[in-house]
């Protein structure tokens, strides 16, 4: 048996969905478009209702756990474009975070597995945006097949850091 395991959140773990994204927003603020200050005031409702009532043919939120312990959060989510049918088109990965304890022990590249696997179950594609260094991120990305695509945009509104959106067909 792996010593990782990546499941899906359950509605009934929002607390933990928080405190991860908060965790991840607090020691990686320069990885997502979104900030700390922006999500840590949000009220109980708000985080509960984020995994309640998903549909799991268009939402895969993760939560990697290494020996039973919290270690990483992702998120996998169909766009579906104005329809509500199987029309193919890409799925998107977000909020992609390994806590820095459990790095370099194979979380992130469990957590970005079972969301390869997830889309290529419920999309054509799977996209990202990376923050453009040189980063542990970017190059796990790269090894498993991701390719750049678009070009360089803002992480957010004032930041001289770029992001570039990442794309695996299938």
């Amino acid at each position: 048996m792996s010593l990782i395991q990546v499941d899906r959140f359950r509605p009934a773990e929002w607390e933990l969905y928080r405190q991860l994204r908060l965790s991840a927003l607090s020691e990686a603020p320069d990885a997502f478009g979104g900030t700390y200050d922006e999500s840590k005031g949000r009220p109980d409702d708000e985080w509960r209702v984020r995994l309640r009532m998903l549909d799991a043919e268009v939402d895969f939120p993760m939560c990697a756990r290494h020996a039973g312990t919290p270690a990483g959060m992702g998120w996998v989510r169909r766009f579906a474009f104005g329809s509500t049918s199987d029309e193919g088109g890409p799925a998107h990965l977000y909020q992609m975070w390994t806590a820095p304890e459990f790095r370099g022990r194979g979380v992130g590249r469990a957590l970005l597995d079972c969301a390869i696997a997830w889309a290529a179950q419920h999309a054509d594609a799977l996209e990202l945006g990376v923050t453009w260094t040189d980063s542990p991120a970017r190059r796990l990305y790269e090894s498993a097949g991701f390719r750049v695509v678009g070009t360089p945009e803002p992480l957010r509104p004032g930041s001289h850091l770029e992001i570039r959106n990442m794309r695996i067909d299938f």
